[in-house]
């Protein structure tokens, strides 16, 4: 791994082949495809890696069940199908499969005969792809009661249980871009398009400002690709096109965070005031057990720079869940923060439907110099960016060499044999690491748990909590492999995309100054600096998160 972020200077000395523009998970899986076929890519991400949707998402790899009742049934196939390779070859380490278990109502509009032929059709699906991970199964009202104790009763005439696999985004994101990395790829957080024009042979000269160091520089590529998620049509502004209309239809996804509801299985639920589906999912938030609800589904016409859970929202959610949960007594004050993304939906896809009947499926817009790409599910991003890729090489008059990235793990994956919690409990004994921190590490980073606490050998004081005296196994070797190997920057990329910590603790918290100079060792920061960072940290978390 290259611990040095270049210099944007030194990289427009020689022309690329693809200047990917979005460091969510298209831009990504995007520049890791192009450079391991062969492609020279520079990506520039205009905030923070993962900072948009990617890293605000549901934390789900699925098919989409209720994709069926819309008739997207190849889809879900290949859904089925990538969600196999992810959690089988690329990121075993951090994704698990979950049960789900969606109870039926009298008075819902969906009848117990719908969701089990539907039920029927996703496992048929998932073993036409060889990705079934357990047939499902159907519960009379009195087991599915004795399964969720707090599950309403009252009119319960039976659920389904199916299952899907949870993983974390932002890490599938940091993952990608590593390999890449790797494979020959240049990239950019912290960097912008200013603007692009065409030149006579074909090719673009972009200029990029690398907002860090306040540095413009002009860069030449064969091809720009845009994968900006909600920011599309922003970027199609830009660059003074996209006079056809807008390429993209942002809808709002809320989510809280609470005490933990459900132990080992989701509920999938239709809502009763609107009919969309929603979880409620158990998560483990750096270690401590929490519940994950979500989401919404609604058109956003805002400023996708500033899109966060409004309180109408919150009470949607918090409602519709204690119908389901009324043992579970939720009331506001059990929301420990918030999130929100912006689904970048294609506005070629029914744009006079709602948003949640919008389909899933991606759509490639080509103009001359450009490619973009809207639309898309998490779980078929490998796939995605496979034929984004493919068709950038017809444009560019490229061969490629041959696909790798289905059979290619991620750079976290375990190998045979190796057992990151054991290498990091070794490398953590003896110190002041909490009790937790070796399982933690093996989670969050796989095969490079035992590097992160590594760190501690150099510096004994790395082993400490972030959060001394609460119950948090982080430890502050995470905000040093934040810095040292994963593009961090700023003190709440850390706390906020390289860990979760920021929905967890306070940004006040006891500790975060200690966190503030593990990071500031490695990036050069003095006291003043330190302290901006903290107030940063701060605004973030308030303004967004909480």
């Amino acid at each position: 791994m290259n611990p040095i972020r270049p210099e944007l200077e030194s990289l427009a000395a020689e022309k690329v082949d693809l200047l990917i523009v979005g460091g969510g998970i298209n831009g990504a899986g995007t520049a890791r495809e192009a450079a391991g076929r062969g492609l020279r890519v520079l990506l520039a991400e205009r905030k923070d890696f993962a900072s948009g949707a990617s890293g605000r998402s549901t934390k789900l790899l699925h098919g989409g069940l209720r994709y069926l009742e819309h008739g997207d049934f190849a889809l879900v196939a290949e859904a089925l199908k990538e969600r196999r390779t992810i959690c089988g070859t690329l990121q075993p380490h951090a994704t698990r499969p979950l049960p789900f278990v969606v109870p039926v109502y009298r008075g819902d509009r969906r009848s117990p005969w719908t969701i089990r032929a539907g039920l029927w059709l996703y496992d048929l699906l998932a073993l036409k792809g060889r990705g079934l991970l357990h047939p499902h199964r159907w519960l009379g009202a009195a087991e599915a009661a004795g399964t969720l104790p707090a599950l309403e009763t009252a009119g319960l005439r039976g659920a389904g249980v199916t299952w899907d696999c949870q993983m974390d985004d932002a890490r599938i994101v940091l993952e990608n871009l590593e390999d890449a990395r790797a494979l020959g790829a240049q990239t950019l957080n912290y960097c912008s398009l200013v603007s692009a024009r065409k030149l006579s042979d074909g090719s673009v000269e972009a200029v990029l400002l690398d907002s860090e160091r306040g540095a413009e520089t002009t860069v030449r590529a064969g091809l720009l690709v845009v994968a900006a998620g909600a920011w599309t049509d922003q970027v199609f502004r830009a660059l003074g096109s996209g006079k056809s209309g807008p390429k993209v239809r942002p809808t709002k996804g809320v989510h809280l965070v609470t005490r933990r509801l459900v132990d080992d299985r989701a509920l999938l639920v239709p809502a009763r005031s609107d009919g969309r589906v929603f979880f409620v999912i158990p998560w483990e938030l750096e270690g401590r057990p929490v519940s994950l609800i979500g989401t919404t589904d609604t058109d956003f016409k805002g400023d996708p720079d500033h899109v966060r859970a409004e309180e109408e929202d919150i009470d949607y959610l918090l409602k519709e869940t204690v119908r389901v949960l009324p043992g579970e007594r939720l009331s506001r004050t059990d929301v420990r923060a918030t999130f929100a993304g912006l689904r970048p939906l294609s506005a070629a896809s029914t744009p006079d439907a709602g948003a949640s009947k919008v389909s899933r499926e991606h759509t490639f817009w080509e103009e001359p110099g450009v490619l973009a790409v809207t639309g898309g599910k998490y779980t078929t991003y490998r796939s995605l960016c496979e034929a984004l890729v493919e068709r950038a090489a017809r444009r560019l008059g490229r061969k490629l060499g041959p696909r790798f990235s289905g059979g290619r793990p991620l750079p976290g994956a375990p190998r045979p044999g190796e057992n990151p919690e054991q290498s990091a409990a070794e490398r953590l004994a003896g110190t002041d690491a909490p009790q937790g921190a070796p399982a933690l590490l093996a989670a969050r980073y796989g095969r490079y748990a035992g590097a992160v606490a590594e760190l501690a050998t150099e510096n004994p004081n790395l082993a400490r909590a972030v959060a001394p005296g609460s119950d948090c196994p982080a430890i502050l070797a995470q905000a040093a492999w934040a810095a040292r190997h994963e593009r961090a920057l700023h003190l709440d990329d850390f706390y906020l995309r390289r860990s979760r910590l920021g929905l967890l603790l306070p940004p006040d918290h006891r500790g975060v100054d200690a966190a503030a100079t593990a990071m500031g060792r490695e990036l050069g920061w003095d006291s003043d600096r330190e302290a901006r960072e903290l107030e940063r940290l701060k605004r973030a978390v308030d303004g967004e998160f909480r």
